[in-house]
């Protein structure tokens, strides 16, 4: 998100509108929300904590272009984004090399390509990087000496042989009549920071249940859930998975910002030729018996309910028979946002 609250930090008239309505950012006032960024991420980035989390921002802008000092300075104080000077009109694959190196570095080497050959050209003059990297340790790790190979049916019907760890012990969990699915939430080290996961019944479709799934819910679930035994089974994966979000973002309802007549960028450069072209997000998260690693994730908490069941009695949590999803409590994402001028020149 940091990548589109700056981007909001230099929206006017009807662009702003649109974007703080879908951020959900309307109620913040003036540079309200940018400080409320600041503290969240203080918060959230403390060196005190018992997992790695840092985040970084970064903008490069066309060495001969004008930005407002309004802008550079919000981005600075609140983001801790620096302006880098850059040559997109004459060199842009160097352009695109420079900035893929920096997200690499950021993000343990683990978002290597972030933007593609050919997404930057010589109309571009400013682009964005938000990078988040997070390792954290289970705080009950998984025995890799209970790791096996197990089949794992996927929503597509497939059955494939995925790599199952496994252990017994005591997590939140919980299991909804309703909704027809388990809860269960795996404690980091430090136990600051979970992982969610939701299984919907064999019967249940993944996307219908996706659909059902909001704050309230998560907020319901989380007053109803205790601790207990638990038989824990779990795929270890790799993920890596890139996204272009303009038309999602445009179908939320911010589309004016994508394009070239309708644009209001004008808190970034005097300019009146400026528009986002370009919004990517791509993700990488690494699933293992110690822990995770991640370069980006989504996710939220839950607790479970405690008793003292007979081994017969014990739930068992294996997605092996259908799929799943999971979230983190934290929200972990990272964002590349470039902006175009129309013009064929720059002047």
């Amino acid at each position: 998100m940091a990548a589109l609250t700056m981007t909001f930090a230099g929206a006017s008239g009807n662009t702003a509108k649109q974007m703080s309505q879908v951020l959900r950012i309307n109620e913040f006032k003036g540079n309200d929300v940018h400080s409320a960024f600041q503290e969240l991420n203080d918060l959230i980035l403390s060196p005190n904590a018992l997992f790695t989390l840092k985040s970084a921002n970064r903008l490069y802008g066309q060495k001969d272009y004008t930005f407002l000092e309004s802008f550079l300075k919000t981005t600075k104080v609140h983001y801790q984004a620096m302006l880098m000077p850059i040559d997109f009109k004459s060199v842009a694959e160097n352009a695109r090399t420079e900035i893929n190196s920096w997200v690499s570095e950021q993000t343990n080497n683990k978002i290597k390509d972030l933007i593609a050959p050919g997404v930057l050209d010589s109309l571009t003059v400013l682009v964005l990087v938000n990078a988040i990297y997070f390792k954290g340790n289970w705080l009950s790790q998984f025995d890799p000496n209970s790791t096996s190979f197990q089949p794992f049916h996927a929503s597509s019907g497939e059955s494939i042989p995925v790599v199952m760890m496994y252990q017994i012990g005591y997590f939140d969990y919980f299991e909804d009549k309703q909704l027809k699915c388990q809860v269960l939430s795996l404690p980091y080290v430090g136990n600051t920071l979970r992982m969610v996961i939701i299984l919907p019944h064999p019967s249940i479709n993944l996307t219908n249940l996706e659909s059902k799934i909001n704050m309230q819910v998560i907020t319901s679930l989380g007053k109803r859930s205790r601790e207990q035994k638990v038989h824990v089974s779990f795929p270890r994966f790799k993920l890596e998975q890139s996204f272009d979000l303009n038309d999602h973002l445009s179908l939320m309802g911010m589309p004016d910002v994508f394009n070239v007549n309708k644009a209001d960028l004008s808190g970034i450069a005097e300019s009146e030729d400026l528009y986002v072209s370009k919004v990517i997000h791509k993700a990488f998260v690494e699933f293992k018996e110690e822990g995770t690693e991640a370069a980006a994730a989504t996710g939220f908490d839950y607790v479970c309910f405690s008793c003292g069941p007979s081994i017969e009695d014990i739930p068992a949590f294996k997605p092996t028979d259908h799929s799943y999803f999971s979230y983190l409590r934290y929200i972990m994402w990272f964002h590349f946002v470039s902006w175009k001028s129309c013009k064929s020149t720059r002047e």
